[in-house]
């Protein structure tokens, strides 16, 4: 027969163990960072490498987001946390050319929680996109919800 005593005692070394398992199989997303991810294609709609380096800023600040990538086809950007919209200037560059171009991002911020663990996330749902058209011809939304999944979210049109 079991005592009082011992039942007290092995609930509470079936607590201990169950916290800390629960810990170490919590998987939060927080190593997953929330990215705008977008892709370059040509007026034939194919993927393209961009032939020189691209530079991204983020306007209104002296942020580098991205400082010379080299044949870039595929680009993760951070977004802001509260604005409405952010906006990214492109710098495409060569030995005799600079190609500027911006590109404005509109979206609603919303957070997410997953667990008391976890830190609370900032995702994003894109409403609309426009660029000044200098040397980006035009951009499609592909998936409008940023979150972790790492899906390509724009495809921007370059001018040949």
């Amino acid at each position: 027969m079991l005592t009082g005593r011992f039942v007290k005692l092995s609930c509470a070394v079936v607590a201990v163990v169950a916290m800390l398992c629960g810990c170490d199989l919590l998987d939060c997303t927080g190593t997953s960072s929330v990215k705008l991810r977008f892709q370059f294609n040509d007026g034939s709609g194919n993927e393209c490498y961009l032939a020189d380096s691209l530079t991204v800023l983020a306007a209104g600040t002296d942020s580098i987001l991205l400082n010379r990538k080299m044949m870039a086809r595929e680009v993760e950007l951070p977004m802001s946390y509260i604005q409405d919209a952010d906006t990214f200037i492109l710098r495409h560059a060569g030995e005799d050319y600079v190609e500027v171009d911006s590109l404005i991002v509109g979206k609603d911020n919303f957070q997410y929680f997953e667990s008391p663990d976890c830190p609370t996330r900032i995702m994003h749902t894109i409403n609309g996109v426009r660029c000044t058209n200098e040397w980006v011809d035009s951009v499609k939304i592909l998936e409008r919800k940023v979150g972790f999944e790492g899906a390509i979210h724009l495809i921007i049109y370059i001018t040949e």
